[in-house]
């Protein structure tokens, strides 16, 4: 999935983005775990899991909004 997100939030001395919510699974499936890796940015950054369908983008330093890619991967059961 693609996301536009600041990361300008301050953290300790790290830069964090807003909670990012993962795509909704189809009707009639149950998640049971999920995962997010970066895959495409112009900026040195990673992903951390901060809820149980958010994610946020971490960066040590502020960057303003640009399109950046992550793969987001959900286990789920039907």
């Amino acid at each position: 999935m693609s996301t536009g997100a600041d990361v300008t939030s301050t953290w300790n001395s790290l830069f964090i983005s807003s909670e990012i919510p993962h795509p909704n699974l189809p009707s009639g499936y149950t998640k049971t775990s999920w995962g997010v890796t970066l895959s495409n940015s112009n900026n040195l950054m990673w992903c951390s899991i901060s809820g149980a369908s958010v994610f946020r983008l971490i960066a040590g330093a502020s960057t303003s909004a640009a399109t950046r890619t992550v793969i987001v991967t959900v286990y789920a059961s039907k």
